[in-house]
């Protein structure tokens, strides 16, 4: 249900879903948030959840896919469980 409402939102500029038990196949959902040319989101703070490499690719993926419809200047994945151990890849 967030992600319906972000997706509709035009005016949200910060974001704090900090320690919201955010998993790694939950970051995938911004997908949709990050592909509405309409957002103007500029900071978003994931701090605290699991997110692991895998969700911080899949955010960075969708990111650079929707260059052109992105205004966001920060992105806060403090203890976020992204380790180098784990494979990291852009696409």
């Amino acid at each position: 249900e967030l992600m319906i409402s972000l997706k509709v939102n035009t005016s949200l500029n910060y974001l704090n879903l900090s320690y919201c038990d955010i998993c790694s196949e939950g970051a995938y959902l911004f997908r949709d948030f990050f592909e509405n040319d309409k957002n103007n989101l500029k900071s978003l703070d994931l701090t605290g959840n699991s997110i692991y490499s895998k969700g911080a690719a899949d955010i960075f993926n969708c990111l650079s896919e929707n260059a052109k419809n992105v205004k966001l200047e920060e992105i806060i994945l403090e203890s976020c469980y992204i380790t180098s151990d784990e494979e990291f890849t852009l696409s």
